[in-house]
């Protein structure tokens, strides 16, 4: 499958994903921790709670906010509640219909914008300084995720903060080696269908070496099953 077929089939999936489920999500009281799965409730909220920690504690409120794969706004919609100004951009127009209803429901402004991470320029301005890919990474097949850290370099002022989180790949213990194996078995049958785009996590390790050469690691840590990356653009 060519990267344009990739795409193409992303879109679809997140597409039909947003019809599916456009009315849960806009119903629910708490939709920065909304799931498919209520068993998944406790563990959004510990990881959307993370990520919104570390935004208060490395962002400024008086500069805007870059939100990379919004999807239906999971994190664009409180960072908008809390007094950022942000401009969020996803690859999914259903998605962002969701968000823009969702933006609406809460009085907040935020700036919308359908972008593909791994093809076009995501913003005309080059001196972004706070910039968040939160959860989105895992979703990218391998041979992308270098190719969207590099497009993130070219819209980032030097020393400017990326924040990044991602499900943790920490191989610490036999229950987590079963969970990845059985992972791997996952994607198999689901690409040989396909059905779903799920990828194996990026390690840390993988992760280090993506971000390496412009980055600098601010902070590197594993909470709620989740890694979170604090990174400033090398000047």
């Amino acid at each position: 499958m060519s990267s344009l077929d990739v795409q193409a089939h992303v879109r679809k999936h997140y597409d039909d994903f947003a019809a599916e489920n456009r009315a849960a999500i806009l119903e629910s009281d708490e939709p920065e921790y909304w799931s498919t799965a209520d068993e998944m409730y406790e563990h959004l909220r510990q990881r959307v709670g993370s990520q919104m920690a570390l935004v208060d504690h490395y962002f400024d409120r008086s500069l805007p906010v870059l939100d990379l794969g919004c999807g239906y706004g999971r994190q664009a919609i409180p960072l908008a509640r809390r007094g950022y100004r942000v401009e969020a951009v996803d690859l999914s127009p259903g998605l962002l219909d969701v968000a823009r209803d969702l933006a609406a429901k809460y009085q907040v402004t935020i700036t919308f914008r359908e972008v593909n991470l791994v093809t076009d320029r995501y913003s005309d301005r080059t001196d972004w300084r706070q910039v968040c890919l939160f959860d989105v990474i895992e979703h990218m097949p391998p041979e992308h995720r270098v190719e969207v850290i590099r497009r993130i370099t070219e819209v980032m002022a030097p020393g400017g903060v990326l924040l990044i989180s991602l499900p943790s790949r920490e191989l610490d213990s036999l229950s987590v080696r079963v969970a990845h194996r059985l992972l791997r078995m996952i994607v198999t049958k689901s690409r040989l269908e396909g059905k779903e785009h799920p990828y194996i996590f990026p390690t840390r390790a993988e992760m280090e070496r993506m971000v390496s050469s412009a980055f600098e690691a601010v902070e590197w840590f594993v909470r709620a099953r989740t890694l979170f990356l604090v990174l400033r653009r090398r000047g």
